[in-house]
């Protein structure tokens, strides 16, 4: 292997990390727009409440761990192998993970249309998070 191979597969293994950030981010505002939506069903924002936390502590660890490596395959070479072989939690693969990988895909680059160079961790208000649930489901429509 190259060292221009190394190169590339880490610049693909950063893609990985970064995809699995903005997946996680979706995952947390269609969370936020289901806890608006049924504010009144307690059973219905606890269960994805649940479902959310789990997630979010699958996902934490699995990223905490790829920057982990990334960091050390850049030192040591030997570590790109390692990089390659590396897997984060499944996304895909059953009906409703597909549906709301598409939903997170779709809010999170909504998000970024909507409010660029805003930072993830401000909080959104009432309206912008209506405005972002609007034009996510016009999204969404569009692209069924």
């Amino acid at each position: 292997m190259t060292s221009d191979d190394s190169f590339q597969d880490i610049k693909l293994f950063q893609k990985k990390i970064q995809y699995q950030k903005d997946q996680l981010f979706g995952i947390e505002l269609f969370f936020q727009i289901i806890s608006k939506t049924y504010e009144k069903d307690t059973s219905i924002v606890g269960m994805n409440r649940r479902h959310f936390e789990s997630i979010k502590e699958r996902t934490e660890k699995a990223i905490a761990l790829a920057e982990t490596l990334l960091e050390k395959s850049k030192i040591d070479k030997n570590l790109t192998k390692s990089v390659l072989d590396f897997e984060f939690p499944p996304t895909s693969g059953n009906p409703i993970l597909d549906s709301v990988t598409k939903r997170a895909q779709i809010l999170a680059k909504e998000y970024e249309t909507l409010f660029p160079n805003r930072l993830r961790s401000l909080p959104l208000s009432e309206y912008e998070l209506e405005l972002l649930h609007v034009s996510a489901v016009e999204k969404f429509i569009q692209k069924e």
